[in-house]
């Protein structure tokens, strides 16, 4: 597929024909990605955290927190600051406290 139909979407979406600009045989791209996530498995976690930090978009700006699974959602802005050893999102809020965040408990989305 080169477009998605799907208006949520469409103004971020792309695909990897877009990307490339070259058909992508799906079967060879999943099985090589299945290749680098059992490479990842026998690595040590603070290797892991290191690669993140390498590819990661988040620290360093500003991003808003959603808590999840609370009927009242506030959006609390938040900077973006590294990831703690166990791979916790460490942001600092604008009073100067800074937590931990896991995804099972927030959604984090970048400032626009």
């Amino acid at each position: 597929m080169t477009k998605t139909t799907n208006p949520e979407i469409q103004k971020v979406a792309t695909s990897l024909f877009n990307i490339s600009g070259r058909q992508i045989n799906r079967e060879k791209f999943l099985a090589n990605v299945c290749n680098h996530l059992e490479d990842l498995t026998i690595r040590p976690m603070d290797h892991i955290i290191e690669l993140y930090k390498k590819y990661d978009l988040l620290c360093g700006n500003d991003v808003i927190v959603m808590p999840k699974g609370r009927d009242n959602q506030e959006c609390i802005e938040a900077k973006a600051i590294t990831f703690s050893p166990e791979g916790a999102l460490v942001v600092q809020f604008q009073d100067g406290t800074t937590k931990e965040l896991v995804s099972e408990e927030v959604s984090i989305r970048p400032k626009m």
